[in-house]
């Protein structure tokens, strides 16, 4: 497959700018199903869905090779799991951005094929310690070079994230600071996995 190659700064800036799809106007059903799927390696879970990536397997061996020494009591291969969701991928559309595409579809039935994968994903991010903190996340901007650097620690926000808006700021033409406080759903979009394998 001939795909163009993204340049650096590119990759820099979908990292933040991710929302394409991004439901604004409704609230998506609850994710159901995936928190029944066995619990299996990181090359089992991604087995259903390696026809819609061309390197899937080099990128999991990848993850799996820096995932050696995983933190907060994670397995070698939850911690692979999110690894792999994190990598920016040379050619492919990286694992995140199609995983996010996925988990904005109002169609649920479409998540099917990712389920293994967000047993493993999800069970090794329920295990990480929560950390209430101030997160910013960058926009568009004219230095990227900047910027682009890949030394941020990357900060993961489960699917259904709820969040109020308590302020906003147009500091200059073009700028706008919008802050968010996260909420509390009343009715949680994603189930803790379930512990049984």
């Amino acid at each position: 497959m001939d795909k163009a190659k993204p340049s650096h700064e590119n990759l820099a800036v979908s990292r933040y700018t991710d929302l394409i799809g991004e439901p604004i106007a409704c609230v998506l059903s609850p994710i159901k199903g995936y928190e029944v799927a066995p619990l299996v390696s990181l090359e089992q879970a991604v087995a259903p869905i390696t026809n819609l990536f061309d390197c899937i397997e080099e990128n999991v061996w990848v993850a799996k090779e820096n995932s050696k020494t995983p933190p907060d009591n994670l397995s070698h291969e939850e911690s692979a799991a999110i690894h792999l969701y994190t990598m920016q991928f040379d050619s492919d559309p990286s694992f995140y951005e199609l995983l996010n595409s996925i988990l904005r579809d109002e169609y649920r039935d479409n998540l099917k094929p990712w389920f293994t994968y967000l047993k493993l994903f999800l069970t090794a991010l329920h295990k990480l310690p929560s950390h209430p903190q101030t997160v910013w996340r960058g926009g568009l901007c004219a230095r990227t070079q900047l910027v682009s650097k890949d030394t941020d620690k990357e900060f993961v926000l489960m699917p259904g994230s709820y969040f109020e808006v308590v302020g906003q700021l147009n500091p200059a033409d073009g700028l706008y600071i919008i802050q968010m406080k996260e909420l509390e759903s009343p009715f949680p979009c994603v189930k803790p996995p379930s512990n049984e394998y």
